[in-house]
């Protein structure tokens, strides 16, 4: 499912994003993580990452527009960020068969054959942290929030945490309860404690010094509350 947030009010539903524009969410989406701390520490050569980066979101766009939602920060033609969810409840994820359903296996793989072994090993440690994490939130009512990002030129404008409001009156009319998150920037803390988001737990990845934490938004209908912290 795809949202844009610039026609809500028109169409709550809008058209799954083509080829063309999945590349551009892409591109825009590795300008935006490209200097994130969690990414550098993985990926240290910063041409590499941006090239990795691109093919990771390629493919996570394309499958999460049609097994989740896929908010469009303002409108598909001048986008100027993205938000994805997955529900909590889902048990496949960004598995094998909705890579090929949605054409998007080739960038699957090159982001794979791209890692270096030590980051391959960083990233499934990663994978591992979160599917071990056992939040008390009821599945069938949590999304569980991907990723969301903005262009760096857009950065400061009080942009996405409006869109977070109005996604958030969505999910809640979806009947949604609550949503969930992880990260391992703690840079990422703050913006997320604005955003009303409350760390429930947090572990050290797994032969590592790097921290993973589990944040959590119970969602109560009131669309400003993420616009007004």
């Amino acid at each position: 499912m795809v949202i844009e947030l610039a026609r809500i009010h028109e169409s709550a539903q809008a058209p799954l994003l083509n080829a063309a524009e999945l590349n551009a969410m892409a591109c825009l989406l590795a300008r935006a993580f490209l200097r994130h701390r969690n990414w550098v520490v993985v990926i240290p050569e910063e041409d590499r990452r941006r090239a990795l980066l691109t093919h990771f979101f390629r493919f996570m766009g394309a499958v999460i527009q049609e097994a989740g939602i896929l908010v469009v920060v303002g409108n598909r033609a001048d986008p100027l960020g993205y938000i994805t969810f997955l529900p909590s409840s889902d048990t496949q994820g960004i598995s094998l068969s909705r890579l090929i359903r949605a054409r998007a296996l080739r960038y699957a793989l090159r982001f794979a054959f791209g890692l270096r072994p030590r980051e391959l090993a960083s990233m499934s440690r990663f994978s591992r942290a979160v599917s071990r994490h056992r939040s008390d939130l009821d599945r069938a009512t949590t999304a569980h929030l991907y990723f969301t990002g903005i262009d760096p030129q857009s950065m400061g404008k009080g942009i996405m945490r409006r869109a977070f409001a109005q996604s958030e009156a969505f999910l809640h009319q979806a009947g949604y309860t609550a949503y969930e998150l992880e990260t391992t920037d703690p840079g990422n803390l703050p913006v997320y404690d604005r955003f009303g988001l409350t760390v429930v737990s947090e572990s050290v990845l797994p032969n590592s010094e790097r921290k993973i934490w589990f944040l959590e938004r119970h969602l109560t209908g009131d669309a400003t509350a993420s616009d007004t912290r």
